[in-house]
């Protein structure tokens, strides 16, 4: 295996929920999902990486249920 390339300065994978959800299961199943196909892409290009960064957009009230 070939050592690890300078680091991109960044890598993102996007997830969304169809649905506004409190869920633990289908939240933990996503979060993993995006983590493993993070690694894939990272792997691939034998790139290391640094840190994790997890973003969440704030609420939107015109999406949130009535």
């Amino acid at each position: 295996m070939s050592p690890p390339r300078c680091l991109p300065a960044s890598t993102t994978v996007r997830s969304a929920f169809l649905r506004h959800t409190l869920d633990g299961a289908e939240v933990r199943a996503t979060l993993l999902d995006a983590a493993v196909r993070l690694a894939l892409l990272r792997r691939r290009g034998h790139q290391a990486g640094g840190a994790v960064t997890l973003t969440f957009p704030g609420s939107d009230s015109r999406r949130d249920p009535p």
